[in-house]
């Protein structure tokens, strides 16, 4: 009854390892091929305000100690 047990337990074993194996496989043979992105276009005056904007926000949200302001 053991021994009966302890095979099936192998075979299980067994057949998960050679799935795992074969869908590892598969999956690097059917991996798709990777486009290039385009460069992206430059920033705008606009956006670059937006962006220095956002950093000095951020920048005094870390600085806060708790302290109130006036």
């Amino acid at each position: 009854m053991k021994v009966d047990i302890l095979i099936l337990i192998t075979l299980w074993l067994i057949a998960c390892a050679v799935c795992v194996a074969i869908g590892f496989f598969f999956g690097l043979r059917k991996r798709p091929k990777e486009i290039p992105k385009p460069p992206p276009e430059p920033l705008t005056e606009e956006q670059e305000r937006q962006i220095e904007k956002a950093k000095k926000e951020l920048e005094n949200f870390w600085n806060y100690s708790g302290e109130r302001q006036e």
